[in-house]
């Protein structure tokens, strides 16, 4: 009888996983579609010199985003398992609380710093047209860590729908229908992109915060007396423990953005923008693993409960959702590759081989990215921020040595070595790690 109630507890969870692989899957289409949209619009409308100097601007400032968040967008799941272990409903709820804190306070620390920095590099105001949006693009990334923040919490208790709203429905339509009016009215390319991130950020953000409050996902916050349950070492505690986890977001963005970052030190404006096209080509590809990171890490970290050979076979499940979704994308888009590098501009139609590097390196990490979430799911942030800074360095060395000779094509090889070294070192990781604690 206990067997039977095991598996089919197993069998639900397998059911509700492919439930919410699906909705996230279709909500990643959505998202995709628009962004795609929006990226093609832009492409057009500005120079191939300025969607460089944009990409460019965005690839700086997405490495702050998980430093804002300080990594409790995915340490969360990890708190609300312990609140279940030891029957403390109020520890996710103060947890939550204090990341908010948190963020707010590292997001008024970095735009200090930022404004001190500008004043000491820049004391004659050389490059003051470009404060305006740096400033827009820093307020969107603090926006978008708290909104995060809230979409980890959702996901602690496995509800996923609000984030697919979010990310997949109201932030795109709100940044492409935003950009078009300004656009419209006038405003420059880049300024007008970077006031659309921080409007579509706001208004998606705010509906988050509005279903947290509206759906109870908060109960227990103080005590009777009206002071903290928990003591400021217990919440710096936290912090340490999730840290981390920010440190491994901004490796892992640096991972996509370091080849754009280091081919724009060595390269024109225009072979950055041929890149980031192929970029956005490329993730195409990575819609599996888009769909299936959200959902991975609470079922592995169930699975793990269950046993090694249940584990084991749930890291091959979603290997095979996000691996085959990225081959059957990769086909679509290498037998295509004229006609959608045209839709961009005929600056890019060039850009061919380039592109199908690019998917290839997209293929490999959406086979390997469920190794990624297991070792989420079982709190090893270090070694994934290991592996994420040892796949930066590798990514770094040979886009060195190959933007050189090869240009863009040599900063594309290199961001598929860096996925290659990350990937193998997380599964070696993974394979001997029954084995350490063994020992």
């Amino acid at each position: 009888m206990l067997r039977l109630n095991w598996l089919k507890r197993n069998i639900l969870s397998l059911r509700q996983s492919d439930q919410n692989a699906a909705l996230a899957f279709a909500g990643n289409i959505l998202r995709l579609a628009l962004t795609f949209a929006t990226s093609v619009i832009t492409a057009r409308l500005i120079s191939q010199e300025s969607y460089g100097q944009l990409m460019l601007l965005l690839g700086w400032g997405y490495l702050l985003y998980p430093l804002m968040s300080l990594g409790f967008d995915h340490s969360l799941i990890h708190f609300h398992s312990e609140s279940k272990r030891i029957s403390q409903a109020a520890l996710l709820d103060s947890v939550f609380r204090f990341a908010i804190q948190g963020s707010i306070v590292v997001f008024g620390i970095i735009v200090i710093a930022g404004i001190a920095m500008s004043l000491i590099l820049d004391p004659l105001g050389r490059y003051a047209e470009w404060r305006y949006p740096v400033v827009l693009l820093m307020l969107h990334m603090e926006l978008w860590a708290l909104g995060s923040i809230a979409v980890g919490l959702l996901r602690a208790h496995k509800d996923f729908k609000p984030g697919v709203i979010r990310e997949s429905v109201l932030f795109p339509l709100l940044l492409l229908g935003s950009f078009l009016s300004l656009i419209n009215q006038g405003h420059s390319g880049i300024t007008a992109y970077c006031i659309s991130l921080a409007l579509a950020t706001a208004i998606s953000t705010g509906y988050l915060f509005w279903y947290v409050h509206r759906s109870g996902r908060l109960t227990v916050r103080q005590s009777e007396s009206g002071t903290p349950i928990y003591s400021l070492r217990q919440r710096l505690a936290w912090g340490l423990h999730s840290f981390p986890n920010g440190c491994m977001g901004s490796l892992d963005l640096l991972i996509f953005w370091m080849p754009i970052l280091v081919l724009g030190w060595h390269s024109p404006a225009s072979e950055v923008a041929s890149l980031a096209v192929c970029m956005r080509l490329g993730q195409l590809c990575h819609l599996g693993t888009v769909a299936i990171a959200p959902i991975a890490a609470p079922y592995l970290s169930d699975a793990w409960l269950l046993g090694r050979l249940v584990f084991n076979r749930a890291i091959g499940r979603f290997a095979l959702q996000a691996g085959g979704a990225a081959i059957c994308a990769a086909v679509v888009v290498v037998l295509l590759r004229n006609p959608l590098l045209a839709l961009f501009g005929d600056a890019y139609t060039s850009s061919g081989i380039l592109l199908i590097i690019v998917v290839f390196g997209f293929v490999v990490e959406a086979f390997l990215s469920p190794v990624r979430q297991a070792l989420v799911a079982l709190g090893n942030n270090r070694a994934n921020m290991i592996f994420s800074a040892a796949s930066i360095l590798a990514i770094y060395l040979a886009a060195l040595l190959l933007i050189a000779p090869y240009g863009a094509v040599g900063a594309a090889l290199s961001m598929v070595i860096g996925t290659l070294v990350g990937a193998a070192g997380r599964l070696y990781w993974l394979l001997g790690i029954e084995h350490r604690r063994l020992s």
